[in-house]
C-alpha cells in the first residue's frame, strides 16, 4: 500500500503534465515543466527511504544502528566501521561518505569487500544515504 500512493500521485502528475503541454503554448510548457520539477523536488527523498536504504544496504555489516555489528560482520576482515564512533565524526564529511558509498571501499583505501553503489543508488539517494550514515554517528543514543 506505501508503494501504491506515490505511484498514483506519479501517474496523476504526469497526466497533468501531459494535458497541460496539449496546448504547444511554450509558455505553458515552460510552466509544466516548473510545476513537475517542484513536485518531484518536494517527494524525492525522505528520511524515512533513507533510513529503508542504510537497512537494505548498509545494516547487513554496519548494524541497524551503525555500530559495525551487522549480522554479516564476524565474517569480515577488518570489521566494518562503527559509524557511532567519534573518530568517523571526527574525520568524516558528507563528501567523504558519498565517495565511499559511490565507489566502494576500495577507492578511498578501506575494505574492498565495501562494495560500489555508483549504479545501483541514484545521485541524490547516495546524498541522502550519506546524510543518515552521518545521522548515526551524530546521535549518541544509540
Amino acid at each position: 500500500m506505501k508503494l501504491f500512493t506515490p505511484l498514483i500521485i506519479l501517474a496523476l502528475a504526469i497526466v497533468i503534465i501531459a494535458l497541460s503541454c496539449q496546448n504547444d503554448s511554450p509558455e505553458q510548457e515552460d510552466l509544466a515543466l516548473e510545476a513537475a520539477r517542484e513536485f518531484f523536488r518536494v517527494t524525492d527523498v525522505t528520511v524515512e527511504d533513507s533510513k529503508r536504504m542504510y537497512l537494505h544496504y548498509c545494516s547487513v555489516c554496519h548494524g541497524a544502528t551503525g555500530k559495525g555489528d551487522g549480522f554479516n560482520a564476524y565474517n569480515l576482515d577488518p570489521k566494518p566501521r562503527d559509524f557511532t564512533d567519534s573518530t568517523f565524526l571526527n574525520k568524516a564529511d558528507s563528501a567523504y561518505v558519498v565517495k565511499v558509498i559511490t565507489d566502494g571501499g576500495r577507492a578511498v583505501d578501506l575494505s574492498a569487500m565495501m562494495p560500489p553503489y555508483g549504479r545501483t543508488l541514484t545521485t541524490t539517494e547516495i546524498e541522502k544515504l550519506a546524510e543518515y550514515v552521518l545521522f548515526l554517528s551524530r546521535d549518541s543514543t544509540n
